[in-house]
């Protein structure tokens, strides 16, 4: 059991499975589903939480455990990475703007319009040299904000997951109860 908590506490949820597996408790059942909480591997988890008895003194948390799991895709907000590509394409800075980074989004919106100026200014004065070089970088910046735009969702995505597990752990007291 000790060997199960402690590779939950480090992360290494598979692993925690295996060493919970040979155990027949209410406890390490709990601690499964809980391994698969953090996985944010929902469906598993909804599975595991049910198998605690109806009479036994950890029903309670089980129950509300697996209330969690099966509402976590409806209460958690997620965006579409694609999307914010997308947008990207479209309006530099506009992906970031969907992930709800607007200084990031103007800043990439800025280091690829100033560029594009600059090598569209260049062109006109027939200095093709400065033109293209300018519009190097405004290419490089535009498919940098792209990149940054479905890295930044991402991030809100794994930070709302994160913030959803804090809420469960915080509200039923999982540490105190289970891992330590």
């Amino acid at each position: 059991m000790e060997k199960g908590k402690l590779y939950i506490l480090t992360g290494y949820n598979g692993i925690s499975r295996m060493s919970l597996e040979s155990l027949d408790s209410d406890t390490a059942t709990i601690l499964k589903g809980w391994s698969y909480i953090k996985e944010t591997n929902w469906k598993y988890s909804e599975k595991e939480f049910p198998l605690v008895p109806d009479d036994s003194e950890l029903s309670v948390d089980a129950k509300k455990l697996y209330q969690y799991a099966v509402k976590a895709d409806d209460e958690i907000a997620t965006k579409n990475a694609l999307l914010s590509a997308l947008f990207s394409s479209i309006i530099p800075g506009a992906g970031r703007f969907y992930a709800g980074r607007t200084g990031d989004g103007i800043f990439s919106f800025l280091t690829v319009a100033i560029p594009s100026i600059a090598s569209y200014y260049y062109w006109s004065k027939d200095r093709e040299r400065a033109a293209l070089i300018s519009l190097g970088f405004a290419a490089a910046f535009y498919l940098g904000d792209i990149y940054g735009s479905v890295t930044s969702i991402r991030k809100f995505n794994t930070v709302n997951k994160n913030n959803y597990i804090k809420k469960i752990e915080k509200e039923l007291h999982i540490k105190e109860k289970y891992l330590e």
